[in-house]
């Protein structure tokens, strides 16, 4: 009489990794890793903001509901609008609102946040958090857009 042995294991359930759960912990991992090799002195570690798409039209709002880091001192989000380029929305301290055109005043080349303010991947052009020049060929701050808090949303001014 032969028995016939089972190899075979019963079933398991590895976890299933979402999207949502990736992101949140690789985005974790870059953070503990920068925070572990010093934030500020490594442009490379800045975590990019998050976008919001414009609608055309002068005035903008970006819902503080969908970005809830613009209500704690530091937020930035990046504001992708149709024919100004992109703008970078900031909460100062005691609440203040900036935004500043993610424009160098340069060549024209998009800016990307780096360390404590933003840099010109082009040509090297530094600024500060406020916009200021600290470095590189840049003849001039970047340029200040309006922007003023509202109850719900940052209201941006366009212009015509």
């Amino acid at each position: 009489m032969t028995t016939a042995s089972s190899s075979a294991s019963p079933p398991t359930s590895e976890p299933v990794l979402d999207r949502r759960t990736l992101l949140a912990s690789a985005l974790a991992g870059i953070g503990a890793a920068c925070a572990g090799a010093g934030l500020l002195l490594l442009p490379a570690c800045t975590v990019p903001p998050r976008s919001f798409q414009a609608p055309e039209g002068s005035t903008v709002r970006v819902p503080l509901e969908r970005y809830p880091e613009l209500e704690r001192e530091g937020g930035v989000v990046k504001v992708l609008t149709p024919r100004h380029g992109p703008v970078f929305v900031r909460r100062g301290p005691g609440g203040e609102v900036l935004a500043l055109s993610g424009i160098c005043t340069h060549q024209g080349c998009t800016v990307a946040p780096s360390g404590g303010g933003f840099r010109c991947p082009c040509h090297g052009s530094t600024y500060d958090a406020d916009g200021r020049n600290t470095g590189g060929p840049a003849p001039e701050p970047l340029s200040r857009i309006r922007a003023a808090l509202a109850a719900d949303a940052v209201v941006l001014d366009l212009g015509g």
